[in-house]
This record gives C-alpha cells, structure tokens and sequence, in this order.
C-alpha cells in the first residue's frame, strides 16, 4: 500500500515541475505565473472535493476520477500553445483538481494504515510527491530538446504515467476494515502519538487551534509556493548558466522531498511542541540566508538560501497532515486534511504577486516578514 502509494504521488508530483514543464509556452511571466497559481487553487479544491466525497464514494472511484482529469489536462495543454485561457482551464484547472482528488485520496488512505507512525508514513508518500521534481522534471527537459520527440509527447507520456501508476495503486486501495489488525499507537515521552479528540470539520473549523493553524501554514506555504514556481529565474539571477539552473529546480524538490522525510520522524520521535520550533525556524533560516544570496549577489549562497526554502517547505505538509491528525483524530481525517490543504489557495497568490514584482530583494524580503509573523502565531498554537 506505502509503495504503490508513494508512486502514485511520484508521479502526480511532477505537477510542481511548472517552472520547467513552461517552458514551451511564449506567454508573459506574470500569465505563467498566474497559471501555477490557478493550478495550486485547484489542487486545494480538489483535495477538498475527494475529502467532502470520501463517505460517498468509494476510493477507487475518486482515485480513477483523479487520474482521469489529471491526465486529461496534460493532453489538452499541448493544444494551448497559443491559448492563455486554455492552458489554465486545462493545466490550472483540470489537472490541479485530478491531482488533488488523487493527493488526498492516496494521502488519507494510506496514512490510515500507519496509527503508530503518522508523521513517517506522511512524510515518505510527500517524499515522493516532492522529488518527482528533479526526476520527472529532468526527464522531461530533455525530452522537449529531443528532435522527433518535442513537449506534445512528452505531456502525453507524462499523462500515460500519470495514469498507469494510480491504476496500480486503484488495485489494492482500501480503507481498513474492522477486521484488520492495525498497531496501536506508540505513546511516547512526548505524546506525539496521541490521538486528539474527534471532530467533525464543522466542529473543526468552531476551534480557534484550527485558524491559528491555517493562518501559520499559509504563511509557510507561501514561501515553499513562490519558490517553487520562481526557483530556475532566481538562480539565473544570480549569474547560473541555464543547465545548472534546471539541476538547482531538480534539487530544490529533493530538498522538499527530504523536509516531508525529516518532520514526519521528527514528529513521531519529539512530538508536536519541539517540531513546532523546528518548523519556524527552518522557515526563517530559509528565507534570510535566500536573502542574503540576493544581497551580496551570492549565486552559493543563493543556492543554499533556495534550497532550505525547498527544505522547509516540504514540513508544510506532513506537519499540518500530521497536525490534523492528533489534534482532530483519525475518524474524519480526509476531509479535515484536504481544509486544512486549502491553505495553498491564499499561499499561491504570493507567487502571482513575486512574479508582478520581479525583484527578488523585495520578494524575500516580505517572505521573511511572513515567516516572523508566522513564528509568533506558531508560539500561540497548543494541542486542543
């Protein structure tokens, strides 16, 4: 289940590869930008649908619904080469909804089998989910050069994989039954494991824990959000020579594919307060030494500012997954994750407002603010 699930995510992932994946389109790049943040909006809204759904209708059918619009948008893509308005209805919106209706229903059944081990579990699909980047990503770049090849096929192989590798998992994707044996949660010195109450979304949502929450996680996401669809530009920025670039795009998700790793153990080793810290100050480390590297025209000190954003981006999600599940508990799980995820929408209008500036000073400079302020409302957030 953890294997087919993590490929799933693998493949879905390379969502996130935009600032590669637009290169073949010769619109401005604030309309590029403008796309990604269409596209991470449906991505919420399309977690939110599987989560609202998920007592409904059964996961196989979420799962291949997903699959079916997120491969559908890559196909319809390649015939926007000269429709701004098709590219966000088909790259925006259609594949940003498939690949939040697969997200959440990979992510919230999965994670139902690991009671013992939620941050981990969270933190080994998001994995996945983040390092398809460099992967699929470089893949695909070198596809588009490739004579006789071009971007149309490498969006429809990319569409074909994207499907292939949720049918596996469709195969033998379930929720737990009653019947099965699962391990019961560990409780550990720091209580991480503990299981908070359980509620509703409505009751959810009544929690002032649960805005302290949301507002903390988009002040975050921004951050991871903004670089991830600016990660190539900054660094040609600071002088890289356009290959380098692409690697540093690659190496940033892995970066991001090691924070989801590193917070879901941190979390079930040292529990909810200390990986709240840890959170924040990942975050502000990430964007002052980005900062810096614009400052003093640093591209080494660029490279790593960039990469600690990748780095702390990727806690966003297993933290604020893990988060929901011992403060919310397990019953209502999907669907308190996927509002939870609705944090990318307000996030993602920070990449569309980078990308009307262009200065990276001035970006990093209102990131770190956001980062600050977070801290604050962080130190506020206790277990209900």
């Amino acid at each position: 289940m953890l294997i087919l699930g993590s490929l799933s995510l693998f493949a879905a992932g390379v969502f996130y590869a935009w600032s590669i994946l637009r290169e073949p389109f010769g619109f401005t790049q604030g309309q590029l930008g403008m796309n990604f943040t269409i596209s991470l909006c449906s991505f919420g809204f399309g977690g939110l649908f599987s989560g609202l759904l998920s007592k409904k209708v059964h996961l196989k059918l979420r799962l291949v619904i997903g699959a079916i619009m997120a491969g559908a948008g890559f196909v319809l893509s390649t015939f926007a080469s000269d429709s701004i308005l098709l590219l966000y209805i088909a790259y925006g919106m259609l594949s940003g909804l498939g690949i939040g209706f697969i997200y959440n229903s990979v992510i919230g059944s999965v994670n139902s089998w690991f009671p013992d081990k939620k941050g981990l579990s969270a933190g080994v699909l998001m994995m996945s989910f983040g390092i398809s980047t460099l992967i699929i990503g470089k893949i695909a770049d070198a596809l588009f050069d490739i004579s006789g090849f071009g971007w149309k096929n490498t969006y429809y192989l990319l569409a074909a994989f994207i499907v292939v590798s949720v049918a596996l998992f469709t195969v033998i994707a379930r929720m737990p039954s009653e019947k099965d044996a699962l391990p019961s949660p560990k409780k550990a010195k720091s209580n991480a494991s503990d299981e908070g109450s359980v509620l509703s979304s409505s009751e959810m949502i009544k929690r002032a824990s649960f805005w302290k929450l949301f507002i903390f996680f988009t002040l975050f996401t921004a951050v991871g959000s903004t670089i991830i669809g600016f990660a190539k530009g900054y660094t040609l920025s600071l002088g890289a020579k356009e290959s380098l670039a692409v690697t540093i795009v690659g190496i940033v998700s892995v970066c991001n594919g090691l924070g989801r790793l590193l917070s879901g153990a941190i979390f079930d080793r040292m529990g909810l307060r200390i990986t709240q810290f840890i959170t924040s100050g990942v975050v502000i480390l990430a964007t002052a030494v980005s900062l810096i590297g614009v400052l003093t025209s640093s591209l080494i000190i660029g490279i790593i500012g960039i990469c600690l954003c990748g780095l702390s981006y990727g806690f966003s999600p297993t933290v604020s997954a893990a988060f929901v599940a011992s403060f919310y508990g397990m019953k209502n799980y999907p669907t308190n994750v996927s509002i939870i995820n609705l944090v990318l929408i307000p996030a993602s209008f920070m990449s569309t407002f980078a990308g009307q500036i262009g200065d990276y000073a001035i970006i990093f400079t209102v990131l770190l603010f956001c980062s600050v302020i977070g801290l604050f409302i962080n130190l506020t957030i206790k277990k209900p």
